[in-house]
């Protein structure tokens, strides 16, 4: 029986927990080959607390956002391709700031945290795998 979605995304996070670089699965009607995606990733670095207007703390740091799955990346959305994510773009947390294509699907790649974009790492249309990054970030946290 052949592997669906479901299967396949659980498969990756087991893989991504495991240490391994690579497998490869088959079976009936299905072969499967899963790597890891070479190239480097940003640590998570403190850059410098500052106080903000309300006397809050706000922390910046680096963060790597992944590919949630498998796909062709888009750091943009088909009907606006001439908006693309790039340097220096502000987003707010929880919003929408990329899309992954599996098929005719596009699936949303968001990031927990406000921040400004700081380099996109995956070329346009690229094809993904599951963890690879995507996109850095300068986040900024609250802390009272």
């Amino acid at each position: 029986m052949p592997m669906n979605l479901t299967d396949i995304e659980e498969l990756c996070r087991h893989f991504a927990k495991s240490g391994m670089n690579e497998l490869e699965v088959e079976g009936p009607g299905f072969s499967i080959r899963v790597e890891k995606a070479a190239g480097p990733s940003l640590p998570a670095v403190a850059i410098a607390p500052v106080l903000s207007s309300t006397a809050n703390a706000v922390e910046e740091s680096v963060q790597t956002i992944t590919s949630p799955g498998f796909g062709l990346f888009l750091p943009f959305h088909p009907s606006a391709p001439s908006e693309s994510l790039k340097a220096g773009d502000h987003f707010e947390a929880g919003k929408v700031i990329a899309f992954l294509k599996v098929g005719e699907l596009l699936f949303p790649v968001t990031c927990d945290v406000g921040g400004v974009v700081a380099e996109v790492i995956a070329k346009p249309l690229a094809t993904v795998g599951y963890a690879a990054p995507l996109v850095s970030v300068f986040t900024e946290r609250n802390h009272s």
